[in-house]
């Protein structure tokens, strides 16, 4: 009978000392800020007339993305730690400079994801976009065909 209850206490010691190394677990994944957060920026240019970019970093601090951490860089000042964003949001003032653009460049070739509005279609160059061309379409077809 001593052998079984050393047995259950064994046991029971176990399923504790898993139960801790759970919680345990549980709470450094919620006090830690960095799990499971987006970190985006918005890229744009101070010197440039526009003033947009102050709207579309208000916009995108509501966003509907969860957990999504946006931080204003100013490619005047050349940030150098553009590497390590998940996403980086083109601002419109900044096709007025070609200030960071080998930089963007190379972040996309190194795997980096960049949200690139319309504007800068002349910005880049085609292989940018994975195109071998940019062609304007003056209307959308009123009849579309597909497989």
């Amino acid at each position: 009978m001593k052998h079984l209850n050393k047995k259950w206490l064994l046991f029971g010691a176990g399923i504790i000392v898993l139960f801790i190394i759970f919680i345990s677990l549980i709470f450094i994944g919620i006090n830690d800020k960095n799990s499971f957060r987006i970190k985006a920026a918005l890229l744009y240019s101070s010197a440039s007339e526009k003033k947009q970019y102050e709207n579309t970093y208000s916009h995108l601090q509501q966003s509907f993305v969860a957990n999504l951490d946006v931080t204003l860089l100013d490619a005047d000042k050349n940030p150098e730690n553009i590497k390590e964003y998940d996403i980086l949001y083109l601002d419109e003032s900044l096709s007025e400079s070609e200030n960071m653009k080998d930089e963007i460049i190379s972040y996309v070739k190194d795997g980096g994801n960049v949200f690139v509005p319309n504007i800068f279609i002349s910005y880049f160059e085609p292989d940018f976009f994975g195109a071998k061309e940019i062609v304007k379409i003056d209307k959308a077809p009123e009849k579309i065909v597909y497989p």
